[in-house]
């Protein structure tokens, strides 16, 4: 059968790691003139015999303390080319007897024939600096000119490796916190991660010759042995070898993709790692790697990766690829033009399976699939069902209309039905969405379906405009006031819906700001207090901070739910000025209701410095328990990043507070 190059849809993280932590020589792009670096002509060697040991460095001056420095705006251009063979054996993947696997697996341990895999990249990484601290840079990325090949095919998530990323870089060379274009498939992030960890390179915190540090890439975490090879003070660079010397933890074993993996061991059976440095400088100027890297189960090898990397810096001008300030990229990120594609994107494994199926067929298929792999039911099974829908869109309805038939759950049981909806909004696409917002309007569905739609609706991640606009009508549509509890309740999904279709994490940023409007608008129109209420929670959902000065006449309103869900709709606000009305407002709040709601907000919204700084103040003046252990939570989820909490915590038990105060502060700090 055809594998469609299940690794990255199976087993993104192993091969991601053991493909491309491996890598390849590259040729020079006559187009682009390469930065001069110093050539090395001795290399670590694999610490396995029969090879020898890395050489040791030959008696220098005392070794300079290296550190990366760039400058603030500082761009860099490399040209980066890759290539591995690896063979798997894809028993070890795949449950037992799956449905499209011709192949069938053997018993445990002892595996079956592996199948080879090519991959072969190369193009152009550029990066930009901006300063977010001393010794620590945010850094702008993208890649262009990229060539991606797996088994001589071009995989469909390769169009998005083009799009902009960000990380972190400190001055020892550790990266981190990387952030994606949204919508990006995950395979598409993990080829770029192991393009920057490779380049990772790490530096001691005191100057030395030689030393050991602990590093992560895309298949786990590893030893490292480095060694100082030359300087040259004319030419300002350094070279440095690096070897892995052993994986401590593996992705692999704690993936849960099969029992017979959890043992899987990763062996570094050769590797050699050359690069060039500046002793002053933004980053590395070249590096060179090559390694053989095995994996083992059950005394059976079933993977096995040999290739090569290479990246060298160019002299391009990349300064127009990037903003001036990097929160405009940041802002950039969150909207993908092409994120609707995948959608439809399918997997030739599942495809075989589900070619010749109607939607019965498709839902034997999947509860098949759960019972003969129980262990690994909600991955396979469900892997399956959404690839169904996408290569068959108009099954959505289908299946609607078999739920909406099964009120008493006599063909699917609820658990089952509740899967299904979810796999609906999973599948993401155009029908799937026109399918699940017809089952809230259309009059045709029961009560019970209008809700369970109402129910997931929230979880589509690039909801469509037409979504949005047959909420809204359909809420309006609705009788104003009505006392029958069926109504109240569709009413209430029904505004909360939508302000969760607008929300930050949501893909398409069109359909934003009208949600806000409308949000608003009914906020202001309405004179009940319940209404009122009901629409503040749905601008929570939402969560813009667009709407605060919205808010501010509801934290006076004589209705303590409208208070109370004035402060709610704060919960989900990144900016300081969230914090700061929050703290405004409690100051004046009287209720003890009301004035827990407000903490508790507090306690759900993204840390800022501003509130943390108001809970320590508050939590040494308040008085009652309740609001003590919150505003606890508070201090003590942020002490790692403020420090300087603690003394709060310890000055607060000198006070003796009450039991359950107590026990929340020694979450946090010993006694």
């Amino acid at each position: 059968m055809k594998r469609k190059i299940i690794i990255f849809s199976l087993a993104a993280v192993l091969i991601a790691g053991a493909v491309a932590g491996i890598l390849l020589r590259q040729s020079r792009d006559r187009a682009e003139k390469p930065v001069q670096a110093a050539k090395t002509e001795q290399k670590t060697q694999a610490a396995k015999p029969p090879e020898p040991a890395p050489a040791k460095p030959a008696p220098k001056a005392e070794a300079p303390r290296l550190r990366f420095g760039p400058k603030n705006g500082e761009t860099l251009a490399f040209r980066f080319n890759t290539e591995a063979d690896t063979e798997i054996d894809f028993s070890f993947l795949t449950p037992a007897g799956m449905p499209g696997n011709k192949t069938t697996q053997p018993p445990p341990g002892q595996g079956g024939e592996k199948t080879p895999v090519k991959m072969k990249a190369s193009g152009e990484l550029r990066l930009k600096y901006y300063d977010l601290e001393p010794g620590i840079w945010n850094v702008a990325a993208a890649l262009s000119d990229v060539e991606y090949h797996l088994n001589d095919r071009k995989p469909i998530y390769a169009e998005s490796l083009i799009y902009p990323f960000v990380f972190k870089m400190k001055s020892d060379g550790f990266l981190s916190d990387f952030q994606f274009t949204k919508g990006i498939p995950s395979e598409a992030e993990q080829f770029v991660k192991n393009i920057l960890y490779t380049m990772q390179t790490a530096f001691p915190k005191e100057p030395k010759s030689e030393w050991k540090m602990r590093e992560n890439d895309m298949t786990g975490q590893y030893r490292a042995e480095y060694a100082l090879v030359s300087t040259d003070a004319a030419q300002n660079t350094a070279v440095i070898g690096k070897r892995k010397q052993e994986y401590l933890s593996t992705r692999t074993a704690q993936s849960g993709l099969n029992p017979s993996l959890s043992m899987s061991q990763t062996r570094i059976e050769k590797t050699q790692t050359d690069i060039t440095i500046p002793l002053r400088g933004a980053w590395i100027l070249t590096l060179e790697q090559q390694e053989t890297v095995s994996s083992v189960a059950g005394g059976k090898e079933w993977s096995r990766s040999t290739g090569s990397f290479s990246v060298r810096r160019t002299e391009k001008d990349v300064s127009g690829t990037f903003p001036d300030k990097f929160d405009d990229l940041l802002a950039k990120l969150k909207y993908n033009p092409a994120v609707k594609a995948q959608y439809y994107a399918t997997d030739d494994m599942f495809d075989e399976i589900g070619s010749k199926l109607d939607i019965n067929g498709a839902l034997e298929m999947y509860k098949q699939l759960k019972e003969k792999h129980p262990e690994n039911a909600g991955r396979y099974a469900e892997k399956f069902f959404v690839n169904y829908l996408r290569q068959h869109p108009q099954a959505c309805f289908d299946l609607v209309d078999i739920m909406d038939k099964d009120p008493k759950r006599e063909r699917l049981d609820q658990s089952t039905q509740l899967i299904l909806w979810r796999l609906i909004t999973q599948a993401g696409h155009k029908e799937a969405q026109q399918a699940v917002i017809e089952a809230v309007t259309d009059r045709k569905f029961s009560d019970l379906t209008h809700i369970r739609a109402l129910a997931y609706i929230h979880d589509f991640e690039h909801p469509e405009s037409f979504v949005s606009d047959a909420l809204w009508q359909f809420y309006k549509d609705l009788p104003a006031g009505s006392q029958e509890q069926t109504q109240q309740e569709l009413k209430t999904m029904t505004l909360y819906a939508l302000g969760s279709l607008g929300a930050e994490d949501k893909l398409n940023e069109t359909i934003k700001p009208e949600i806000s409007t409308r949000l608003v608008e009914n906020l202001y129109n309405t004179k009940d207090t319940q209404e009122q209420a009901t629409t503040l929670a749905a601008l929570g959902n939402y969560g813009g901070e667009d709407v605060i000065d919205a808010l501010e006449p509801y934290f006076s309103s004589e209705d303590e739910r409208v208070r109370g869900a004035a402060f709610d709709a704060l919960r989900r606000m990144e900016d300081p000025k969230a914090s700061e009305t929050l703290a405004k407002h409690f100051e004046t709040e009287s209720s003890p209701k009301v004035r827990v709601a407000a903490l508790r907000t507090l306690k759900s919204m993204p840390p800022t410095s501003e509130g943390v700084a108001w809970a320590n103040k508050t939590v040494a003046v308040t008085e009652e328990p309740e609001e003590q252990e919150l505003l606890v939570t508070v201090i003590g989820e942020n002490l790692k990043e403020h420090p300087e909490n603690e003394k709060t915590l310890r000055e607060l038990l000198k006070k003796n507070p009450d039991n359950r105060v107590k026990r929340e502060i020694y979450k946090y700090i010993v006694p």
